[in-house]
């Protein structure tokens, strides 16, 4: 039959719903704080990953230029060593000259105004790719290249048909061993090698000029 709820148990009934209506807002309420959470870490979090983004990008970029950088500094210390030699060997069949044929012009064409015009300015930017033996070896050339072109000058400005000269001689052996040290210094640099002295002669025997030539001039 019928049995109604009595007081009592309709009261337990309506405080328990009651609990359970306060749960399910409470729920609500925590979810909705966690959205809320996530809406404002999403656009502070895409702002951080882009920066890292940006950032590697950059970084990558600035390694590429620094690389090109460095490569183009290598590129003109080959230019510039083929230029040296290029003078030593002009240096060396004048002086082969002036001892066969003393009184007849010779023809002289070195290498002009030879310079390290990148090189000086890159160098200091990229030394970090380059050991301290190869940013030692660029430097000394720096100075054997400028003294090397002072020395040149001095040559074609005194090259005369007459006999030449005990001092005009001596400047042309010293312009060959500065330009040999000028070859050297480059070599040793692409290389990263070094060496404890450089002997023009043998320097000279690496290049294309026949050994009676060479033997001439450095009475071997």
């Amino acid at each position: 039959g019928y049995n109604p709820l009595n007081g009592s148990e309709l009261a337990d009934m309506e405080v328990e719903g009651f609990y359970q209506c306060l749960t399910y807002v409470q729920s609500i309420h925590q979810e909705s704080g966690y959205l809320q959470l996530l809406k404002t870490l999403a656009p502070i979090g895409g702002v951080i990953v882009g920066f890292i983004l940006s950032s590697l990008a950059s970084r990558g970029a600035s390694r590429r230029a620094e690389k090109r950088k460095a490569q183009s500094v290598k590129t003109e210390v080959k230019l510039v060593k083929a230029s040296a030699e290029r003078t030593l060997s002009e240096a060396v069949l004048l002086l082969r000259h002036t001892k066969t044929e003393p009184k007849h012009t010779a023809n002289f064409s070195p290498s002009l105004d030879v310079r390290f015009l990148l090189s000086e300015a890159l160098l200091p930017q990229v030394c970090f790719l380059f050991s301290e033996n190869q940013i030692q070896k660029m430097y000394y050339a720096f100075g054997y290249a400028a003294d090397m072109n002072e020395r040149t000058d001095w040559v074609i400005r005194n090259l005369r048909d007459s006999r030449p000269s005990a001092e005009f001689t001596a400047q042309l052996y010293a312009l060959a061993d500065i330009a040999a040290c000028v070859v050297c210094c480059c070599g040793d640099f692409l290389a990263d090698t070094t060496r404890d002295h450089v002997r023009t002669d043998v320097v000279v025997s690496s290049l294309d000029i026949p050994d009676e030539v060479v033997s001439s001039v450095y009475e071997r």
